[in-house]
């Protein structure tokens, strides 16, 4: 019995200490985050093909997307010392069925006016980065950041198309999809702001710009997060985040580009581990 109370003794000292010794989102070793993102979205895309540039298309207004979706994300990192890494992710889908207004080359098909249109949008965004503390202390974290925001990007169009056989028309079911996959690096800088009774500011941005013969691109990733820990370990927050990629031009065909543009912006809501 005595041994018992002994351990347990030990054990709640060490907590104790720990917990002194612990500022939740400021010396922790390991953050975990999962929450609610409430987002607006806005796409543009067009898919060329071996006959020409495709048709731009705004997905949101020629396509009757919803440009309000809510999601689930995930954000965590691990410290040591004064280097991070940090990770995250978020995955969506969206879909629509549009009667087309105008015609629409969308790569090797066309999808004329008038068309009922069936469309899907696919979005993943996977974040792996390094950040080091230029300052860092149990008040105040400044540094600066590079890693790698990951784009999964899929859109699809389909429609049933009468196509003209030898002795009488004939329906098939016409679809065409495009994607692009792109582990796009970044730098950038952060900052983290403690403040009493458990109220920590966090903000980051990341950017990224490369203009070569064949790609054209860009990168801007922000946030903005207020946390407050009602313990040493949990804690709930929200924030506000915005993240554009743009590729001007992608030369996917030989002197024929293709254009992706992609914004989301929205706020967060989650709640937070400190280990």
């Amino acid at each position: 019995m005595h041994r018992w109370l002994i351990v347990v003794t030990l054990f709640l000292v060490t907590t104790a200490l720990d917990a002194q010794d612990h500022k939740p989102g400021m010396t922790d070793r390991w953050n975990f985050s999962l929450g609610s993102f409430f987002q607006d979205v806005n796409t543009e895309a067009r898919l060329d093909s071996d006959r020409g540039p495709g048709t731009g298309i705004d997905f949101e207004d020629d396509l009757g997307f919803n440009s309000s979706t809510r999601e689930i994300r995930f954000d965590g990192y691990y410290r040591w010392k004064r280097h991070r890494i940090d990770f995250g992710y978020l995955r969506f889908r969206r879909e629509s069925t549009k009667t087309l207004e105008e015609t629409i080359e969308f790569g090797e098909r066309t999808f004329e006016a008038m068309a009922d249109i069936d469309a899907f949008f696919t979005t993943g965004f996977y974040k792996l980065g390094y950040r080091y503390s230029l300052r860092k202390s149990d008040r105040v974290d400044f540094g600066v950041a590079a890693g790698f925001s990951i784009f999964d990007l899929e859109a699809g169009l389909g429609a049933l198309v009468e196509v003209t056989g030898e002795n009488k028309p004939v329906v098939v079911d016409g679809y065409e999809t495009g994607d692009v996959r792109a582990p796009v690096p970044v730098v950038g800088i952060h900052f983290n702001r403690c403040f009493e009774r458990g109220l920590v500011f966090r903000a980051t941005g990341e950017f990224f710009y490369l203009d070569l013969s064949e790609f054209t691109g860009s990168v801007l990733d922000t946030r903005v997060i207020l946390d407050y820990y009602l313990s040493p370990r949990f804690g709930l927050g929200m924030g506000f985040s915005y993240v554009a990629f743009k590729v001007e031009e992608f030369r996917i065909i030989e002197d024929i580009p293709s254009r992706y543009e992609y914004r989301f912006a929205g706020r967060q809501i989650y709640a937070t581990l400190s280990l």
